[in-house]
């Protein structure tokens, strides 16, 4: 395919060809909202396989806005499905009364290392963000100011580095009490 048709956004009817003509361009849209490759090219997929089903109800001049208005919604649906989710994470977590269960799992040193092998897991400027807000108390815009960055950019990153520990330490949690609790 020619690339004057792709930068055009005239794409043949064929899937194929619709397939090559924005794939490409609906990863990198998706992954405008925060998302991993992985999960962009997972989305990207069912918005196509939803056009195969749907493609001859499709207008031929509303292909681009339909792939695009998918993407989005899915993207959307997708981030409000992570965020139940962790907040759901978050209830089990702090539901569970973990120091009446197992008053001496780790010792504070253990924890130190853990908490450091989780930050260690962050890029530097979601590690800035985090230890900025949590241990340093400072508020969004504090944090915005200083590290030159829009405080929905703070938000973003606590929001993911929030997760990423507590998935992480959820992890280790889990295979400690596992390891605790089998037999060999």
């Amino acid at each position: 395919m020619s690339t004057s048709k792709i930068s055009s956004g005239i794409c043949d009817r064929s899937f194929e060809d619709v397939f090559n003509c924005y794939s490409k361009g609906l990863i990198v849209y998706v992954k405008e909202y925060g998302l991993s490759l992985f999960d962009a090219e997972d989305i990207v997929s069912e918005v196509f396989i939803n056009y195969l089903e749907k493609m001859d109800s499709v207008s031929e001049g509303s292909v681009k806005s339909y792939l695009f208005q998918s993407a989005k919604n899915r993207s959307l649906n997708y981030l409000a499905h992570l965020k139940i989710r962790s907040e759901y994470q978050d209830k089990v977590f702090r539901s569970k009364n973990i120091d009446a269960h197992f008053p001496d799992i780790f010792a504070e040193t253990e924890l130190e290392e853990l908490l450091d092998a989780a930050l260690g897991m962050l890029t530097p400027q979601q590690r800035k963000v985090f230890l900025a807000h949590r241990l340093e108390k400072k508020s969004y815009r504090e944090i915005a100011e200083e590290l030159n960055i829009s405080v929905k950019t703070v938000d973003k990153h606590l929001e993911q580095s929030s997760r990423q520990i507590r998935e992480y330490l959820t992890k280790v949690l889990c295979l400690f009490i596992l390891l605790s609790t089998t037999e060999f």
